[in-house]
């Protein structure tokens, strides 16, 4: 998918730049609207980050140049400033009709909600809400999972290990641990254990891919301690955000 910024700060716009294209976007930058017109008119973006004030042409100025000649990309603006909180400037951004990220913009914000306008989602639906701890020591399953849930559009902190997650959940009490069993340290079913104690009311789902346990055995000594629901790793993205949005009460 192909996301076009405008940013006028070229530290802001590198640092978008390099999130966005780790999260697996195709990403062009300019530092203003007049240059943005110019790629328009070669081609076209599946969403465009736009800072409010820019030189030359001001932000809202370019969105009503794009309603006027390039209507369709209008639909794919993603607002980022700093004077979302100003009166005047908050109610002309509300008025577009477009989502507003105020800086200092949250890294996990962006992605997830570029990703939601460039695959055209309804920014009207209902949002998911709720605050995930994810636990696994492996950092490509930890990161792959971080992905899938922050673009489903949940809150996520994710650490290595048990001792982190105790930490992290005692620092702000999470709706839901998610948490690998076989990590160095405190492990997954030690975690739980001392969680259930100190914070009770967390929901836990395990995630076990085998150990010195076969994974089936340790995913139901994990729901006899507690976890509100088991998955065998490799997990399915599917089967990830059924679990998580059942044990969140979000099924319909």
């Amino acid at each position: 998918m192909d996301v076009l910024i405008v940013e006028d700060d070229t530290q802001v716009r590198t640092a978008y730049q390099r999130l966005l294209e780790r999260a697996g976007f195709q990403v062009t930058a300019v530092e203003n609207a007049l240059a943005a017109v110019g790629e328009l008119e070669t081609r076209s973006f599946d969403a465009i980050v736009c800072d409010l004030e820019l030189p030359f042409l001001k932000g809202q100025g370019f969105f009503e140049e794009l309603r006027q000649t390039f209507p369709a990309m209008a639909d794919r603006v993603v607002f980022v400033t700093g004077w979302a909180a100003d009166p005047a400037k908050g109610a002309l951004l509300h008025s577009t009709g477009r989502p507003v990220l105020p800086k200092p913009v949250e890294f996990d914000e962006l992605v997830a909600t570029v990703r939601r306008v460039a695959a055209g989602a309804d920014l009207n639906a209902p949002q998911v809400s709720g605050r995930i701890v994810l636990v696994d020591d492996d950092v490509a399953v930890r990161d792959s999972l971080s992905r899938i849930l922050r673009a489903a559009g949940y809150q996520v902190e994710a650490v290595a290990n048990g001792a982190e997650a105790i930490a992290a959940c005692r620092r702000h009490v999470p709706d839901l641990v998610l948490t690998d069993l076989y990590m160095p340290g405190v492990d997954g079913i030690e975690a739980m254990i001392r969680l259930q104690t100190e914070l009770p009311g967390i929901r836990f789902i395990a995630m076990s891919g085998g150990g010195y346990l076969d994974k089936k055995d340790a995913l139901q000594a994990a729901g006899s301690l507690g976890a509100w629901k088991t998955l065998a790793k490799p997990i399915r993205r599917e089967d990830l955000l059924k679990a998580v949005a059942a044990a969140l009460g979000e099924e319909h």
